[in-house]
């Protein structure tokens, strides 16, 4: 991840965060509209599941930002 300021660029690096590689890896999600009412037990299901897998996602990139936050916080500092 690269971070351009008023000071120059800086290369912030999944270990200079302290993150998991799993955290960093990341992917993009796309969340489609609502599906139909009249959907069936199995499509319901589905639909869960696809939005238990983006919370979760999302979950990860909210960890992410808090961490890059308090880094980017700190360096500020300096």
């Amino acid at each position: 991840m690269e971070c351009r300021s008023r000071r120059g660029t800086v290369t912030v690096t999944v270990e200079a965060l302290k993150l998991p590689l799993d955290l960093a890896a990341g992917s993009a999600v796309a969340v489609p509209g609502a599906a139909p009412s009249g959907q069936s037990a199995d499509d319901r299901d589905e639909e869960l599941k696809r939005l238990r897998k983006l919370t979760a996602e999302q979950a990860k990139t909210i960890e992410i930002l808090k961490k890059a936050t308090a880094f980017f916080a700190k360096e500020s500092d300096r």
